[in-house]
């Protein structure tokens, strides 16, 4: 874990798509003959041999090597975030069925939301997935997820500063631009990209879970 810069539990089993459990037995000793068919994901999503996950001191080689290009982050569809955000860190590649690539080290501050065809207006209004970078502060000038939390309802709103206050201007121009606070809406994140042309849900990798539509 410290050599590719995992840094923790959780982190380590959405990697290799294995469940937290098994990876805490595996670190605290609980499992101390592990089955081969338990350590090969392991040592395949790293590209390392098995005897150097069994090595008291094991080597490796050049870490650009054998550390992944990609990583990868949970994926809620828009409808549900709502009821799932406050879990996004507990879920994992045995239990959770939908995932995508990113090229990002802090994984751990991403995650994707998917939209369906006609569900917001434009530049939002077709099937695409959105990359979330999961902060608690708002950032001028970009797109960013919150929950309206007297209605537990999801919005896209435009993040802007006037006068040294936050603000959010909504999709709609007929509706009327709100002032951010805290007992009214809370921050799901910033927009950090929108990828679009997705066919048929391949873009998301689904792991060992059911898969719900």
């Amino acid at each position: 874990m410290e050599h590719f810069n995992i840094r923790n539990e959780s982190q380590l089993a959405k990697r290799v798509g294995m469940a937290q459990t098994t990876v805490n037995k595996l670190i605290t000793g609980v499992s101390a003959d592990p089955r081969i068919s338990t350590l090969t994901p392991i040592a395949e999503h790293f590209k390392i041999p098995l005897d150097a996950l069994l090595s008291e001191n094991p080597s490796f080689t050049d870490t650009k090597e054998n550390t992944p290009k990609d990583l990868f982050i949970p994926v809620v569809s828009y409808h549900e975030l709502a009821d799932i955000y406050d879990d996004l860190e507990a879920l994992n590649m045995a239990t959770w069925p939908y995932w995508y690539p990113i090229p990002q080290q802090d994984i751990q501050h991403y995650y994707g939301v998917r939209l369906a065809p006609k569900q917001l207006l434009k530049p939002f209004d077709q099937t695409s997935l959105l990359i979330i970078k999961n902060e608690s502060t708002l950032t001028n000038n970009t797109y960013c997820l919150v929950k309206h939390l007297s209605s537990n309802s999801i919005n896209i709103k435009q993040a802007f500063f006037e006068n040294g206050k936050p603000w959010l201007l909504p999709l709609q121009s007929e509706l009327p631009t709100t002032e951010f606070n805290q007992e009214q809406w809370q921050l799901l994140g910033s927009i950090q990209a929108r990828i679009t042309d997705m066919v048929n849900g391949n873009f998301i990798r689904i792991g060992e879970g059911d898969k719900d539509e």
